[in-house]
């Protein structure tokens, strides 16, 4: 009886654990280049082998804009991984008055959620609808976008929409990207389903398909660089025993 009890306890434990999913480290040929006609100049993204956090891209803007994206797989289930985990830190942050307008929209490091188009509902950026749908995923349509932004000034946990697409939203993970603190590496972990019911009314019905990241100043002409690293998918946190 007490073996077959122990051994119960560790099924159990066993399921418990969340699902985790490692994504294509950086520098994969998955991971693909989005620059944007309307923007002159595109951010540089470097791969370094980091000791701490191997490989990484260290992206590195000049007043200017582009960004990297990685396909999720077709059979992704939100369900199933609702949650995205990954590392970052700050090497030169921005100082921006105002983050919520268009000249200010910039930001030292950014992940965003890309969202399958939802065919039934109003409203689709259309620079996304072209730079993406067309020149980098052929027949997908984006929808709704959720970038997740360390910013410079605006406090951690605010979120708006985004000045330039109105399907899109940004919520704030960390802010002063200026400060010696953000150099250090951070270890991100969000809820990709609350997050998205809690920004947009209504939510997405659909499910991502994408997720890219970008380091951009092309708005404020500053200098940034910023690090990435170590994407994975996680499953749902585990209920606790009662």
């Amino acid at each position: 009886m007490a073996m077959a009890i122990g051994f119960g306890a560790r099924a159990v434990a066993e399921e418990s654990r969340p699902l985790v999913i490692s994504l294509p480290a950086m520098g994969d040929e998955a991971w693909r280049p989005l620059i944007f006609r309307s923007i002159e100049k595109t951010t540089n993204y470097e791969l370094i082998h980091d000791p701490a956090a191997a490989p990484a891209y260290r992206a590195t803007s000049q007043c200017s804009a582009s960004a990297m994206l990685l396909a999720l797989p077709e059979d992704f289930e939100l369900a199933k991984t609702p949650r995205l985990a990954w590392r970052w830190k700050i090497e030169e942050g921005l100082d921006v008055p105002n983050e919520r307008t268009s000249e200010g929209d910039d930001f030292a490091a950014r992940v965003y959620i890309l969202f399958r188009f939802d065919a039934d509902r109003a409203s689709l950026w259309r620079r996304f609808q072209d730079e993406l749908g067309q020149r980098i995923f052929g027949a997908v349509i984006p929808g709704e976008a959720l970038s997740y932004v360390w910013a410079s000034r605006v406090a951690v946990g605010e979120h708006w929409t985004s000045p330039s697409q109105e399907d899109a939203r940004l919520l704030v993970l960390e802010s002063g990207s200026n400060q010696e603190a953000s150099h250090e590496w951070r270890e991100v972990i969000v809820d990709l389903a609350q997050d998205a019911a809690r920004v947009f009314d209504p939510p997405p019905r659909r499910p991502p398909y994408a997720v890219g990241l970008m380091t951009d100043s092309d708005d404020s002409c500053q200098q940034a660089t910023s690090w990435f690293a170590d994407f994975r998918l996680l499953g749902p946190v585990p209920a606790a025993f009662p």
